[in-house]
Order: C-alpha cells, then sequence, then structure tokens
C-alpha cells in the first residue's frame, strides 16, 4: 500500500506537469481533470488504511507481550512447584518404598475429599479484606509414610487403650484432618518441608512456648493459617516500600460489621505436644481467587 501510495502521488505530479502543457486539447485535458480529481480521494483512502493497519498492529504487539509476560510467569510457577518432584524421587529411593509420593487426580476419592474440605475450610469473610474471593486447588500430593504412620498407630492405640471406645464410629470421630500453621514471619524453605515429609515434627518445626513443651500447632481453618501470613507479607511490602507509590498495590481496607457467617464458631486451634500423634498426609497446592 505504501507502495501504490508513492506511486500515486507521483503519477499525480505527472499529471500536473502535463496539464500545463498548451498543447494538450481539450479532451486531454478533461480526462486529466478527472483523473486528478480521484487521485487525492484514492491517496486518502490508503492512508485511512495503512493508519487502520498501524493500530492493529500494535494492538497485537501489546497482546503478544501480554501472552509472553503470562506465558513467563506460568513457566516460573511451573517450574517452581515441580521443584519437589525430584526431592521426592530421591527419598523414595533412599527409603526404598517405606515413603512415597503419589499426586491425585479427579479419579481418586481422597483427592476428592481433599479439594472439598479445602473448600469448606475456607471463609469468604476472613479473606474479602485482602481482596480474595475464594481459592483454587491446583494439585494434591498423598504423603504415604510407613515409618511415621506405625509411630501413629502405636501411639493412637495407646491412647485409645485409656478411652471407652466401643465401636468404629467413635474412633473416626477421634480423628481429624486438620492444617499445619506454620510461623508467618518465616519462609518456609524446601529443606524444612521435605524434613516435616521425611521424618515428622521436630523440635525445629515446632512453636516454642514459654514454659512448656514445644507444641505442634494445628488449625481446622485457613483463616487461622493463612491470614496471619498474608498480614506479615503486606506489612513488610509496605515497609519496603514505604516511600514508594508502588505500595498502593497492597493496600486493602479493613470492613467492619458483623459476621455474616458461623465460621467464627468452626475454627479451632490445637496444640498437640506428642509429635508422634501428628502424621503429615497431604500436600495441597493452591492459589486465591482475587478481585481483578
Amino acid at each position: 500500500m505504501e507502495r501504490e501510495l508513492t506511486e500515486l502521488r507521483g503519477s499525480g505530479k505527472g499529471h500536473n506537469d502535463r496539464s500545463s502543457n498548451n498543447k494538450v486539447t481539450e479532451l486531454g485535458k478533461s480526462k486529466n481533470c478527472e483523473t486528478v480529481t480521484e487521485e487525492p480521494s484514492l491517496q486518502q483512502k490508503i492512508v485511512t488504511k495503512l493508519n487502520a493497519l498501524n493500530e492493529r498492529v500494535t494492538f497485537w504487539n501489546k497482546k503478544l507481550d501480554e501472552i509472553e509476560g503470562i506465558y513467563r510467569i506460568e513457566v516460573k510457577q511451573k517450574k517452581k512447584s515441580h521443584s519437589l518432584l525430584i526431592p521426592f524421587l530421591l527419598i523414595e529411593l533412599e527409603t526404598v518404598g517405606n515413603i512415597h509420593f503419589e499426586e491425585g487426580t479427579r479419579s481418586d476419592d481422597w483427592f476428592n475429599s481433599c479439594y472439598e474440605l479445602i473448600l469448606s475450610r475456607f471463609c469468604t469473610w476472613d479473606f474479602r479484606t485482602y481482596g480474595i474471593t475464594g481459592v483454587k486447588v491446583k494439585r494434591v500430593i498423598k504423603v504415604n509414610n510407613r515409618i511415621l504412620r506405625l509411630k501413629f498407630e502405636e501411639k493412637f492405640q495407646k491412647f485409645l487403650g485409656n478411652e471407652d471406645m466401643h465401636d468404629s464410629e467413635s474412633y473416626r470421630q477421634m480423628l481429624e484432618c486438620l492444617f499445619y500453621v506454620f510461623d508467618p514471619e518465616v519462609t518456609v524453605k524446601k529443606k524444612h518441608l521435605l524434613q516435616i515429609l521425611e521424618k515428622g515434627f521436630k523440635d525445629s518445626e515446632t512453636s516454642k512456648l514459654p514454659l512448656r513443651k514445644e507444641a505442634v500447632i494445628l488449625a481446622n481453618s485457613l483463616s487461622i493459617c493463612e491470614c496471619p501470613r498474608i498480614e506479615f507479607l503486606q506489612q513488610k511490602y509496605k515497609d519496603e516500600k514505604k516511600n514508594s507509590i508502588e505500595h498502593e498495590l497492597f493496600r486493602h481496607d479493613s470492613i467492619m460489621g458483623q459476621r455474616n457467617c458461623d465460621c467464627s464458631i468452626r475454627q479451632y486451634k490445637w496444640f498437640v505436644f506428642d509429635h508422634d500423634l501428628v502424621l503429615p498426609e497431604y500436600i495441597v497446592e493452591f492459589e486465591y481467587i482475587t478481585v481483578v
């Protein structure tokens, strides 16, 4: 189109030069005037098309940059998500299969149970102040640790010996699937997580209480586990960007008012002082759904 536009402009100049020749006949002058009149209109159309094409090219280049950015983020998340696969295989090899990791799918009942558990333990009211509206479970990994399970069952059987248990229903009511509460001010390192999955909760992985034996802190709610961590990260970000406009990205307004859900009735913390009674069984990877 640019070439055609250049040719038309050159042709227009040629017609103008010929129109100044007194030897041209009246019929030739008439045709020349019509051509000169049509050419500016054609030139204008080509210019309009070129501008439209340039706008579309700019638009799709921007879209390509956005797609490239999303792709890089997804690749980074996938690499981080699968960074535990090699350590898992090494643990399985070193323990000769006594520890086995299994990634769940929709066809597994235990995967669906974990999926529903995460959704049921999420309180929208507690997370709405952070702009979070829901959670999306990305994957669930089952931890089959025979060594820790034997310790757990042995200790649990001793506990049951001191209780009046006559049926399996009462036995199941004694068991609860809970979330481990990490220290919100300490980043969870891969080595730390692998140590818990392989050897259970040791003194270094438990919270220290004054004048008491160290306890493993568990909770039945995502709010208890995650809200302190989110608040700590927000405060840390604000401190680092105190003099920057970017701190607005993490600003949130507290919503005051009466709770319209019964989550507060169901939210509890457990302090387990006998570490053998805490059996790590699942690793759940999820992400928050936020308000755009």
